[in-house]
């Protein structure tokens, strides 16, 4: 069964008269117990698809299903074996402990206390919010507040979890913290746990995701593994390098491929094998070249040779 399957959903909003197309067309299929990740820019449509396939926002057009259940007419069917996770959301009462609110979020899901209460120390342990757990929601950093939405998503144990930029906002630390965690959770469930992750970190969809889409305008235009949408980038590798003479390496290198010049670095695009060889050799005896270094391309190398437009 799969766990999420669109087709052709649209989603338009009308604002002063004039109507806006956040989706287009998407089509998606999802496998049960998979880690999926919608990488796109700010604005892309990545959000609304999460609101409707979470049953907070209906598609203009097309159907989709969750886990098998159609999220205009069995929404109760998804919700109670769904939770969503936003990046910077603030849900709770700010007087509240962290450990009363999940609590009261664990008892709005159908858990008994007693079940309640044990997750609850399991997961602030494994979390590293244990000694957090007296304190209110107002007086949270972001970062705790983020950690807290993460064990509040995921203490029912769901069968999808829905993630929306989920580390938006955090310093470095705790988005690792927060992404060995989710992989460690899907790892546990034996392929009986979902993850859609929607982010606009490069970084992020390539440590997590089995599989990636691209979205971009509402549009999804690609779909695939992590290695294979890099291949889509307009070249197969590039190499930085520092000359000692700009003017002749300039001179010495621009018949063998596209040289690039930004505040005085320089970047070689080979386009091809064959062209990678040549450059490479030539590289490697070259006097008048201090240091090289090969790139390979990157996620969002890919994103702007399909689109013309950074991911960030």
């Amino acid at each position: 069964m799969l766990a999420v399957e669109t087709i052709n959903v649209s989603r338009t909003f009308t604002k002063k008269k004039k109507i806006k197309t956040a989706l287009s067309n998407i089509n998606l299929k999802i496998e049960h117990g998979s880690f999926y990740g919608l990488l796109g820019p700010n604005g892309a449509g990545k959000t609304t698809l999460i609101k409707i396939l979470s049953t907070l926002l209906l598609p203009s057009n097309g159907s989709a299903k969750v886990l098998g259940f159609d999220v205009k007419n069995e929404t109760n069917e998804i919700r109670w074996r769904m939770s969503l996770v936003s990046g910077g959301e603030f849900s709770g009462y700010g007087l509240l402990t962290v450990e009363e609110q999940l609590w009261m979020f664990a008892l709005f899901n159908g858990m008994s206390s007693l079940n309640a209460r044990n997750k609850i120390d399991e997961l602030l342990d494994i979390v590293g919010l244990e000694d957090a757990r007296k304190i209110e929601l107002s007086q949270l950093s972001t970062g705790m507040r983020q950690k807290m939405n993460l064990v509040r998503g995921i203490m029912t144990d769901p069968e999808i979890l829905f993630l929306d930029e989920p580390t938006l906002g955090l310093d470095v630390e705790i988005a690792r913290d927060v992404r060995n965690y989710l992989k460690k959770w899907i790892i546990e469930g034996s392929d009986k746990r979902t993850v859609l992750l929607t982010t606009h970190y490069m970084q992020e969809a390539d440590e997590l995701c089995e599989k990636i889409g691209i979205i971009n305008d509402g549009q999804l235009i690609l779909e695939g593994t992590s290695d294979g949408i890099k291949k889509s980038s307009s070249y197969i590798c590039k190499y930085s390098i520092n000359p000692v003479s700009a003017s002749s390496f300039l001179n010495s290198y621009k018949r063998y491929a596209p040289v690039l010049v930004t505040e005085n670095k320089f970047e070689i695009l080979v386009n091809n094998i064959e062209e990678e060889e040549i450059i490479y050799t030539k590289l490697r005896f070259d006097k008048n070249v201090t240091y090289f270094d090969k790139i390979l391309p990157t996620l969002e190398d890919a994103f702007m040779s399909l689109t013309g437009r950074e991911l960030n």
